[in-house]
C-alpha cells in the first residue's frame, strides 16, 4: 500500500499465487523495467528491482531505463525492443 492506495488485485493474487512459492522459471529470462516505475517500492525500504533473476533458472539478465515509469513499452518503445530483441538474439 502506497499513501493509501493499493493495488485492486493485491490481494487476489497473494491467494491465487501461493502455492507457487519457491518455485523457479526455468525457461530462459530477462527482466525489462523503468526506474521510476511505482511497483519498484511498493514494499517501503525495499527495492523490488534489487534481484530480478533472483527465481530464474537461466536469467540472462536485467535493463532498466532511466527516467522510465511502469510503461516502458509505451514511454520508450525503440529501447524496450532493442532490449527484446539483444534478448532474443541471445536464445
Amino acid at each position: 500500500m502506497i499513501r493509501g492506495w493499493t493495488y485492486r488485485a493485491q490481494l487476489l493474487d497473494y491467494d491465487d499465487l501461493a502455492e507457487l512459492g519457491g518455485m523457479t522459471i526455468a525457461q530462459p529470462s530477462c527482466f525489462i523495467a523503468g526506474e521510476r516505475d511505482l511497483v519498484r517500492s511498493f514494499v517501503p525500504g525495499t527495492d523490488l528491482y534489487a534481484n530480478p533473476g533472483i527465481a530464474c533458472a537461466d536469467f540472462r539478465g536485467a535493463t532498466i531505463f532511466p527516467g522510465i515509469g511502469h510503461w516502458v513499452q509505451q514511454e520508450a518503445p525503440a529501447e524496450t525492443n532493442k532490449a527484446l530483441a539483444t534478448f532474443l538474439r541471445g536464445l
